[in-house]
């Protein structure tokens, strides 16, 4: 038998973690995997690094995501790339079902759910983006 080489190896433990990692938030989220498909598991990383000084700019009440949230949601995603979205103590819901959500219709990527704060990533659709992700 031939020898994979570390390379090969290193790269079907990192296709092996991605297809984990879906089925985890999955399980725990109820997030679709087509929330994932985009970022690596060290991609997801370098973003919660990122995200963790951050403040969140976006809050969803008790109304839920109304029309108005979501479009808050968009703009501030072209502005920032990386947001924060707060759900409110009057948020009733599932919050891994409202993070999958909101990542659908603002066609992000879901990066963490803690507690009842949501870390939403799109690059920037006009210009450059400002984050540049890890390989």
């Amino acid at each position: 038998m031939g020898s994979m080489g570390s390379m090969g190896a290193a790269y079907l433990e990192d296709e092996a973690f991605t297809v984990l990692a879906r089925l985890y938030a999955l399980a725990r989220y109820g997030t679709p995997p087509a929330v994932l498909d985009d970022l690596t598991p060290r991609q997801r990383q370098y973003l919660k690094g990122l995200a963790n000084r951050l403040e969140p700019v976006v809050q969803v009440g008790h109304a839920g995501l109304t029309e108005a949230v979501v479009s808050a949601i968009i703009e501030t995603l072209e502005t920032h790339e990386l947001v924060k979205i707060k759900l409110g103590k009057g948020f009733t819901g599932d919050r891994g079902e409202a993070g999958g959500e909101v990542a659908q219709r603002c066609k992000a990527q879901l990066c963490q759910v803690v507690g009842r704060v949501l870390v939403l990533y799109r690059p920037r659709r006009d210009g450059t983006p400002t984050i540049n992700l890890p390989r």
